[in-house]
């Protein structure tokens, strides 16, 4: 276990409780949103009060409603969320939990933009002998109203995410890297930085506050701070402090430049 501790200014904004009430983050402070949540009765995050493992299906997406809620009143009014979310097998059948997360976030105010493919073709196993196998996770994008910022690039590059004239496109090809589960043992669903690095430059621009309400290993705030973003999020584990001390090393010196201002 790592004995390094981290800045105050970024141990401050890691709070370690459940996202279903963030009363430390004030209302409309927030530009981002992103985040992946925990897929029902899959993983266990080692926490008795964690959304999702023991829960009924409609307990787990109550409980997440809780979390969207909050996200829609911390966020700005021109704010996004993005949320990685996978379909999953249960008991013998398909739980598409992505399209009922949409239905439910549309009660809640969200307007849905898109629902991006990630592809990931380093995936090999189908989830049982009537499917087919599964290369792809949603990441779902919502706005808080009908108008929203998006920075949206155009690069000659990276097909098939990018058209030949350099528009980005709704279907994004991002590998899991061979050893990225065990460089987080004590997290075992960690996404790719790259995927985050994106998302974030779509919807933020510097100094702008990024938000993980399930922030595990801490990816999502180690890319926004060296993105010179500001980021705040929680996790119910504490135990997850070590981890997230080694995702976040050398951030220090991003952190403490006068350019990135004072967070929340």
């Amino acid at each position: 276990m790592s004995t390094v501790t981290l800045p105050s200014q970024i141990l401050k904004n890691i709070h370690f409780a459940s996202s279903e009430k963030m009363s430390e983050i004030d209302n409309e402070t927030v530009q981002a949103v992103v985040t992946s949540p925990p897929y029902w009765n899959l993983k266990d995050y080692k926490h008795k009060q964690q959304i999702g493992l023991v829960d009924s299906y409609e307990r787990y997406h109550e409980r997440l409603d809780r979390v969207w809620s909050e996200c829609q009143r911390v966020l700005r009014s021109d704010g996004t969320l993005w949320i990685v979310i996978d379909k999953i097998m249960q008991y013998d059948r398909i739980v598409h939990i992505p399209y009922d997360i949409v239905g439910r976030c549309r009660k809640l105010g969200f307007h849905l933009q898109d629902m991006i493919i990630w592809n990931k073709p380093t995936a090999i196993a189908g989830m049982s002998d009537n499917n087919l196998v599964n290369k792809y996770e949603n990441v779902v994008f919502f706005s808080k109203s009908k108008t929203f910022k998006l920075n949206v690039p155009r690069e000659l590059k990276m097909a098939p995410d990018f058209t030949k004239d350099g528009r980005l496109t709704d279907f994004w090809r991002f590998p899991v890297k061979a050893g990225s589960i065990r460089k987080t043992p004590a997290h075992e669903a960690p996404f790719p930085e790259e995927l985050v690095q994106r998302i974030i430059r779509l919807s933020t621009n510097e100094t702008d506050l990024v938000l993980d309400p399930f922030l595990g290993s801490g990816t999502t705030m180690k890319v926004a701070l060296e993105l010179n973003r500001m980021a705040t999020g929680y996790e119910i584990n504490p135990d997850f402090l070590p981890i997230m001390v080694e995702r976040l090393r050398g951030v220090e010196s991003i952190v403490l430049t006068p350019k990135l201002g004072n967070f929340t």
